[in-house]
Formats: C-alpha cells, sequence, structure tokens
C-alpha cells in the first residue's frame, strides 16, 4: 500500500553553481517545508533560478548543500525524498518534454493500469482539455501541437496519482480554457493529499492558484516565503505585482473571492 505523505522537507538548502555562471557563489541556504494537500508557487526574478531549483526537488540535478526530506502521515521515520521511492511527477518547462512512450497510448499506457483506464484518460483528455485523442491513440506525441503535449502531460502523470507535483510554468503554453482545466486538476490534486509546487512567472497565477509562495531574488536568496496573502507590499512592488491584484490577494487572506473585485474594499 502506498504510504501518504505528510511533508517535504528541505533543511539547509544551496543552489549548485551553474556551469555558466563559473563567478557566481551558490545563493544561501534556506529551509523550507511543503505540506501535503497545500499549493505552493516559486516566483522571482528572471535570475532567481525557480527552474534549477525544480530540478533539484525532482532529483534531476544534486544541490550545493543541504537535503531534501519526506515525512509519512503513518509517524515512520525521515527519508531523503529520491531514496524514499515517493512518486514524484515532473513537468519541465514548455519546450523541455520528455515522454515515455512514442505515441498518446504508450505514453499513457505506461502510467495507467490497463486499456480500461487507458479509455477513461482519453474521455478526461476529451473533457477537460478539449482534445479528442480517442480516434487516433497511435500519434505520435511529436505530431502534437505544444499545448496538447503539455495537456497530454497532465493527464499521463495524473494517472499515476503522485504524491509530489513538481511543475515548470505549467500554464505557459495553454489558452484560457485550458490553463483553467490545469489549475483545476492541481486544485484536485491538492484535495486528494499530493503536494504541488509550482514554478510561476505571472503574478496573477501565483495569487489564483497558491496559498502558498516562495519568492526568490536575483542572487538566489529567498525574500519570503509564507501565505501568498501575506506578501510584503515592498516586496511585492519588486516584483513588479499589480497593486490591485496584491490588494485582492490580501482580501482573500481575510475571506474575500479574488474573483469578486468589485466587491473588494478599497
Amino acid at each position: 500500500m502506498t504510504r501518504s505523505v505528510r511533508q517535504i522537507i528541505i533543511e539547509n538548502l544551496r543552489f549548485a553553481k551553474p556551469r555558466r555562471e563559473t563567478g557566481r557563489s551558490p545563493g544561501k541556504e534556506f529551509r523550507w517545508k511543503v505540506e501535503a494537500g497545500c499549493i505552493w508557487a516559486v516566483t522571482g526574478g528572471s535570475e532567481a533560478g525557480r527552474t534549477q531549483l525544480l530540478r533539484i526537488l525532482a532529483g534531476l540535478e544534486p544541490p550545493a548543500g543541504g537535503k531534501i526530506l519526506v515525512s509519512y502521515g503513518d509517524g515512520g521515520p525521515v527519508q531523503g525524498l529520491s531514496e524514499s521511492g515517493t512518486a514524484v511527477a515532473y513537468l519541465p518547462p514548455p519546450g523541455d518534454e520528455a515522454f515515455t512512450g512514442t505515441t498518446v497510448e504508450e505514453e499513457l499506457l505506461f502510467y495507467a493500469a490497463g486499456k480500461d483506464t487507458l479509455a477513461e484518460r482519453l474521455d478526461w483528455i476529451k473533457e477537460n482539455f478539449g482534445f479528442d485523442f480517442r480516434t487516433s491513440p497511435g500519434r505520435s506525441v511529436w505530431e502534437l501541437s505544444e499545448s496538447q503535449r503539455r495537456c497530454l502531460l497532465f493527464s499521463s502523470q495524473a494517472v499515476a496519482l503522485p504524491a509530489v507535483w513538481v511543475c515548470d510554468q505549467p500554464l505557459a503554453v495553454l489558452d484560457s480554457r485550458r490553463s483553467s482545466a490545469a489549475a483545476d486538476l492541481f486544485r484536485n490534486e491538492a484535495k486528494r493529499g499530493a503536494a504541488v509546487i509550482l514554478a510561476l512567472k505571472e503574478a496573477e497565477q501565483v495569487l489564483d492558484l497558491a496559498q502558498n509562495v516562495l519568492i526568490i531574488g536575483e542572487r538566489r536568496e529567498v525574500i519570503y516565503q509564507g501565505r501568498t496573502s501575506s506578501v510584503p507590499p515592498e516586496v511585492a512592488v519588486g516584483l513588479g505585482w499589480n497593486p490591485g491584484l496584491h490588494k485582492a490577494a490580501q482580501m482573500v487572506g481575510k475571506g474575500y473571492d479574488i474573483k469578486s473585485l468589485p466587491d473588494i474594499p478599497g
């Protein structure tokens, strides 16, 4: 039986030094805890290293120092995330996708339990993302549009019921309908008990999707971590956030609905 994850624990983590930046020292170490059932956004400036941090969390790159651990709901011993066997769904930035199969069918069957589950996923993609792959499951994934490939990855990873989602710019190539479907997917995965970590650039996406945010500065130092609704005004201004959206996030923290901007008091 799959053990339920309670928390991802990042201890004294430091970014590794990119090869192209031989003169740059790794940023200061930081600690971070990601609770299961919660959506975290990772954001910051263009040199903040969001992609590198997510690759470290997914086990694709080593950190310069520190540990990434996982604790379980059954109270068992804490383990290293990469050694624990915990299922992690990783979505790279658009254009860097990798697939386990060469066709739509192979990609989904790799994660699905069988043909019945495959049929369900094809129906699910059609209903949620508007792509009907049911008539052409043998279609090559590389014949799909960038947006179609992205949605196929969402669906194939969801089949495996991962305990952790690590997604880089997950909404970047999607139109409004499919962005909404992907956002609903992440919310439902959090409700299922998964820990969801999303690297996002746009303030609107951060404020709409994430209960908590990790903000990294240009020197790869954490300048804020905590509730999205509690980001200090000077930090929001430094990120270029629209003051109205920042005010909306604060109101959400007080129980208002971010989608009802006219109801937000001035």
